[in-house]
């Protein structure tokens, strides 16, 4: 009797996207509370970019982490920046800090993984511009305990280098890999299962 390998495929094919899915949110919940060094860039609202204000980013932003909640303080040059809230409205940053025409600002961010939705006013041409906040978590940095990051960015305080995150990107990656195998062998199977059918019939 034949072996019928489309069930249990299909079953595992279920099975990889679930699972990708649910290690994908566990990546941005990874971290553990403490405070971090990133750096960031400007890019783009809508191109995957640069955007003009990355020349007013002072690198590194500071990170901190309480009880999974995470708190950026990111440096920029230039005018006031307001951000993105949940519902959609920008609202002025909360500046913690200036130095000459350095500002550092509080912001509340869900997870690293997702940008910080900017938006400036530009007096020169009467606009409002709007670009993301992007951390690279390449350069994630955890800061030993009793050490902080100037407030207004600069060199990188020592401290040990976080790769978690990225851990789960690259495990999401590979089983989406695996599933694209498996979505080909299930196509493949199946055909060869449709032309014995066909030939069966035609005997």
């Amino acid at each position: 009797m034949r072996m019928n390998i489309v069930k249990p495929l299909t079953s595992l094919l279920v099975f990889i996207v679930f699972f990708t899915s649910l290690s994908g949110t566990g990546a941005a919940a990874s971290l553990d509370d403490g405070e971090y060094e990133i750096n960031f860039k400007a890019m783009h609202l809508t191109e995957e970019k640069e955007s003009q204000a990355q020349q007013t980013v002072v690198n590194p932003a500071r990170l901190e982490v309480t009880n999974g909640s995470i708190t950026a303080f990111i440096t920029l040059t230039g005018s006031q920046i307001r951000v993105e809230n949940s519902s959609g409205e920008f609202v002025a940053a909360e500046v913690v800090a200036e130095d000459g025409d350095k500002k550092t600002y509080k912001v509340s961010v869900a997870n690293i993984d997702d940008p910080v939705i900017v938006e400036i006013h530009v007096a020169q041409a009467g606009i409002d511009v709007q670009y993301r906040i992007v951390f690279e978590q390449s350069t994630l940095k955890k800061l030993a305990e009793g050490t902080s990051s100037s407030s207004t960015g600069g060199d990188a305080s020592s401290g040990e280098k976080v790769t978690s995150p990225e851990t789960g990107d690259s495990f999401s990656s590979t089983m989406a890999g695996l599933g694209a195998m498996l979505v080909l062998l299930l196509a493949a199977t199946a055909v060869i299962q449709w032309r014995k059918k066909r030939f069966a019939e035609n005997l």
